[in-house]
């Protein structure tokens, strides 16, 4: 036999090297795996906390806040929230998304409201960082890494309709602020063919406005029965004042938008009795809980962000630490039972089936609308 040729590896040698290689296979998984369960996780949450609709960004960091204290303790310590205020400012949230993304290293972004979750949404994809966006405007849409966690405007939209087809108004007035949430919502109303026909009046204004007596005048000139108040918080209470003041009688509708204490301070009492589309009220077990701890009811928000964290926690729990992955978790959630009530992700449009409803003002209140 040549000296040089190559002798057989015993059995016994060889099932040894294999013991040695899925040794080797397992241990690395395991650190893999362990240092995914063991790695910290950041999520930056950037809300309007001053400014023209401080008390939503407050009832969101409420909302945060009650989520992250209810996380088990082994998961609460890997988790850290950090705040940004956008002061309800495209301009500042993008400034506070970058600071979150490269100063701060997180993981994944919350946002609230439309006109800052629309900015930030092209930033999220191009960062591969994953964006939950509580806001009414498709900002999720062809996006990759951007999940909406809102009603759908168009959901509200045909929900207002079905009441407007009940309450059978002649003519109706509409103000729209341009803002992209209220408008998703509002072309869907104008495609409408009973609302367009009835429909004598559409002033589109700036979303800041304050003053709308001229804008008034003229849609009191047509004489509508119904004005969509398509109008923030604040504005839209000062808008109910000063049509009341010029002798509008008819009713009012309007968007989920509406919903803030602003509203009620700058309206004085008249815009009680409107109805306007809203999230369903939030679970019992989560509307308790938060009183408990703030000393009041829930508000506009509170429960989005409470169930974004909450999701944001599962995925992790389940080693969802990559943008990739926490998108992917996201995309798969069913029957998922939270503070907004139950709802599913749906299929491939990157937001959620977040339950709605009819609400009203009643005695200086928001409630719900009993039908």
């Amino acid at each position: 036999m040549d000296e040089n040729q190559t002798q057989p590896v015993p059995n016994n040698t060889r099932f040894a090297l294999w013991l040695i290689v899925l040794a080797v296979i397992v241990v690395v998984g395991f650190a893999v795996n362990t240092q995914k369960k063991s790695e910290a996780i950041k999520i930056g949450l950037i809300f309007p906390l001053t400014g023209p609709v401080a008390s939503l960004g407050e009832n969101a960091k409420n909302g945060a806040l009650l989520a992250y204290r209810g996380l088990e303790t082994s998961l609460q310590g890997r988790f850290s929230l950090v705040f940004e205020d956008d002061h309800f400012d495209p301009k500042t949230a993008v400034t506070g998304f970058y600071k979150l993304v490269e100063k701060e290293k997180v993981h994944a972004v919350i946002c609230f409201t439309s006109a800052p979750c629309s900015a930030l949404a092209p930033l999220a994809d191009e960062r591969k960082i994953p964006l939950v966006a509580i806001a009414s405007a498709p900002v999720q849409k062809d996006r990759g890494f951007v999940m909406r966690l809102e009603i759908s405007t168009r959901k509200e939209a045909e929900k207002l309709l079905e009441f407007l087809t009940r309450k059978n108004y002649s003519n109706i007035a509409s103000v729209v602020a341009l803002q992209d949430g209220i408008q998703s919502g509002y072309e869907v109303l104008k495609a409408n063919n009973d609302f367009s026909r009835k429909e004598v009046s559409s002033e589109s204004i700036v979303p800041d406005q304050k003053d709308y007596r001229t804008v008034i005048t003229k849609m009191l000139a047509k004489k509508p029965d119904a004005i969509f108040v398509g109008l923030l918080p604040g504005t839209a209470g000062v808008f109910g004042k000063q049509a009341r003041e010029l002798g509008y009688k008819g009713d009012f509708l309007g968007f989920n938008f509406v919903e803030g204490d602003e509203t009620l301070q700058a309206a004085g009492g008249s815009l009680d009795g409107i109805i306007y589309t809203q999230a369903a009220e939030p679970s019992g077990w989560f509307s308790e809980a938060y009183k408990s701890t703030y000393g009041q009811t829930p508000g506009p928000g509170s429960a989005h962000s409470y169930d974004a964290i909450t999701l944001l926690a599962q995925a992790v729990n389940q080693n969802a630490v990559s943008g990739t992955d926490i998108v992917n978790f996201l995309e798969n959630v069913r029957n998922y039972s939270g503070a907004l009530g139950v709802f599913d992700s749906i299929g491939n449009t990157h937001e959620f089936s977040v339950p709605l409803m009819l609400k009203t003002i009643k005695n200086g209140q928001f409630a719900p609308l009993a039908e």
